[in-house]
């Protein structure tokens, strides 16, 4: 009997599907921490302004900033959050929506070891 095959496409698919947000946060802000980057995060947000992005990444060697939206592979952007993303994006801020697939294909490390030569995965066009 043969066994069974999976692409690495698939594979990645796959755990992508079954990733949870927190710990997609939990591993960019680990490795953000590791290559240099200053993270911000609002711990809670029930006083905050709604929509506002997840993450705030910030390399001063780098002269790097950018705000990043975390969601599941099925997770959805709510209203605020696609205005404060289209506002920012408007304004010149470098904005992304980053999924677990990010992850699992290498995009998220790749931009965030070389994020002047990488083009920042899920940026907003």
């Amino acid at each position: 009997m043969e066994a069974a095959s999976i692409s690495e496409a698939d594979y990645h698919a796959m755990k992508a599907a079954e990733m949870p947000e927190k710990r997609l946060q939990d591993n960019v802000i680990g490795v953000a921490r590791t290559l240099g980057w200053r993270v911000y995060h609002t711990y809670s947000s029930v006083r905050s302004e709604p929509g506002y992005p997840d993450l705030h990444l910030l390399h001063a060697r780098h002269k790097v900033s950018a705000l990043i939206e975390l969601k599941t592979m099925k997770g959805k952007l709510s209203p605020a959050q696609q205005t404060w993303l289209r506002d920012l994006h408007t304004a010149g801020v470098a904005v992304a929506v980053w999924r677990p697939i990010h992850w699992y294909t290498h995009q998220i490390h790749d931009w965030l070891a070389n994020p002047r030569t990488v083009e920042l995965p899920g940026r907003l066009a």
